[in-house]
């Protein structure tokens, strides 16, 4: 059930999906760790909707990426 966004391809799969990230680098704001809504990616760029807002973070910054286990997420996993 956890899944590991690594690549580029990841990212673009799970489009519209809960995900938790933890940068290299912190953000204007000090923070390394983010979840929400990926809403985007494009040119190496992770677009995500969190509870303070829209934030865009490099691939390259991205120390470790995954998918939220959401109730939603499990009940699809069981009726496979």
């Amino acid at each position: 059930m956890d899944r590991t966004l690594t690549k580029a391809a990841d990212f673009e799969k799970y489009t519209g999906e809960q995900i938790s990230l933890e940068t290299e680098e912190p953000d204007d704001d000090g923070q390394k760790r983010h979840r929400g809504v990926l809403t985007g990616f494009s040119g190496d760029i992770v677009t995500m909707t969190t509870d303070t807002g829209e934030i865009k973070v490099d691939l390259a910054n991205i120390v470790k990426a995954k998918l939220v286990l959401t109730d939603e997420r499990v009940k699809a996993a069981l009726e496979q």
